[in-house]
């Protein structure tokens, strides 16, 4: 089957935009997303066609299906995209930062499973997730948003289990440092001098900013997706990044606990157990 229907959340910036520009030059009819877009009235095919979204909220992911029934959209493929994510310590991030932080990243993507599956499930769709290599490895520092993550990895298994009887395949994208606005929208924590997780948070967090920055071209995602809706068969997990990211990544899970701690203590300076 080929799918020509394209839908993609958090289509206004960074990856999702990448993704969404190029599958309109691959010729598919993309609807995006943001917060800020105006509704559509009619939905030109084979272009980006942006659309009001706020995955936070119910009656918006609600108003958004109505929307494209109404306009006889039905996406043969649906690109879950929309997140953001918070840094600093677990022990000083609010419940309402967690909470916030779980709404957009997990939630989100929740909303959209409940309102938009009984489409894939017509159309023997394609549901492709953008998760994190943090969503394998705990990031200091980065700890809310590597929890929605993980979180996010056992819903897609669990997904793909009970929709697989459908003909719809569920699949996930693990990028690592991209250089994309992903950076300059992260949330942080109020700077405190009297934190005793300072001054190591605030380096920590800088290296993770430095490596944004630096981070691979956004389009060797967007490639990777138009790679996944031509297949035959989507892979469960695309791991894309450096090659010292998709090795540590591989092996992460292989190694001691004293290893992995001394990676991650390494990588962000952060200093050893007492």
């Amino acid at each position: 089957m080929i799918h020509k229907n394209i839908l993609i959340t958090g289509a206004s910036e960074g990856i999702g935009e990448r993704i969404a520009a190029t599958l309109v030059d691959q010729g598919y009819t993309v609807v995006g997303t943001s917060r800020r877009a105006k509704p559509l009235k009619a939905i030109t095919p084979r272009r980006l066609n942006m659309t009001p979204l706020d995955v936070d909220e119910d009656v918006s992911v609600e108003a958004l299906y109505s929307s494209l029934k109404a306009l006889d959209f039905k996406p043969d493929a649906i690109i879950l995209n929309a997140g953001f994510g918070v840094s600093g310590s677990l022990e000083e991030s609010s419940t309402h930062i967690a909470k916030a932080q779980f709404e957009t990243n997990f939630f989100g993507v929740h909303r959209m499973v409940h309102n938009f599956m009984s489409v894939l499930r017509e159309t023997h769709g394609r549901l492709i997730v953008v998760g994190s290599i943090s969503g394998v490895i705990g990031i200091p520092f980065q700890g809310l948003y590597s929890a929605s993550k993980f979180a996010l990895e056992g819903y897609v298994d669990a997904l793909s289990l009970e929709v697989a009887m459908h003909g719809v395949q569920v699949s996930m994208i693990q990028p690592g440092d991209f250089n994309t606005k992903f950076g300059e929208n992260r949330e942080f924590l109020e700077a405190n001098s009297a934190s005793p997780y300072e001054p190591f948070a605030s380096d920590a967090i800088n290296i993770m900013s430095e490596d944004e920055n630096n981070g691979g071209d956004p389009q060797v995602l967007a490639d990777t997706v138009v790679v996944m809706l031509a297949a035959k068969k989507m892979k469960r997990r695309y791991l894309i990044g450096s090659l010292s990211e998709c090795l540590v990544t591989k092996i992460y899970h292989f190694l001691p606990y004293f290893l992995r701690e001394f990676i991650l203590r390494t990588t962000y300076k952060i200093p050893p157990a007492k």
